[in-house]
């Protein structure tokens, strides 16, 4: 849990529509969360990839 009692969480948006994207994104950081923007679900893809080989997913 992090200090403001929310759970430390990262969340990938992907939607291909870049306003609806940076919208929910800027809404979600604004909770706390750390966000992830992908345009398409090849994007999403690569960002998981990349995470995952970082270590940053189980």
């Amino acid at each position: 849990m992090s200090t403001n009692g929310k759970a430390d969480t990262t969340i990938l948006v992907v939607d291909d529509v870049a306003a609806s994207r940076y919208a929910l994104g800027a809404v979600l950081r604004r909770d706390g969360h750390r966000v992830i923007l992908a345009a398409s679900a090849q994007e999403a893809l690569a960002e998981l990839d990349a995470l995952h080989r970082a270590g940053a997913l189980p």
